[in-house]
């Protein structure tokens, strides 16, 4: 299982959280960085802001649709990719003991 938290399109009531419904919703947090919007889409980049969001834990299948949905690949130069999937440290109240998750960064 892994951690991924989102802050954009894939939270409760958005267009893509579709893709996590069978997913377990460990809580509400926030990770540092400034959430901009860029071409239309919510994007993460550094920074020290507190972004607000969900932390889930996903399966294996669930992540590589949602790297899919992120235009993220291991496979490819990270040059190629529109975002960059990192492990960032997650703050919050979660259900379980958390100190990192996935997060998906704006690749500029």
């Amino acid at each position: 299982m892994y951690r991924v938290f989102v802050y954009g399109t894939l939270k409760k009531g958005e267009g893509n959280h579709h893709l996590l419904e069978n997913s377990e919703c460990l809580g509400e947090g926030y990770v540092k960085g400034m959430l901009c919007n860029i071409h239309g889409l919510p994007a993460l980049v550094e920074g020290n802001n507190d972004v607000p969001g969900e932390l889930y834990s996903v399966d294996g299948d669930t992540l590589e649709r949602l790297d899919r949905l992120e235009g993220y690949s291991t496979a490819v130069p990270l040059d190629d990719c529109l975002y960059d999937r990192r492990e960032v440290h997650t703050y919050g109240h979660f259900t379980r003991d958390v100190k990192s998750a996935f997060v998906y960064f704006w690749n500029d």
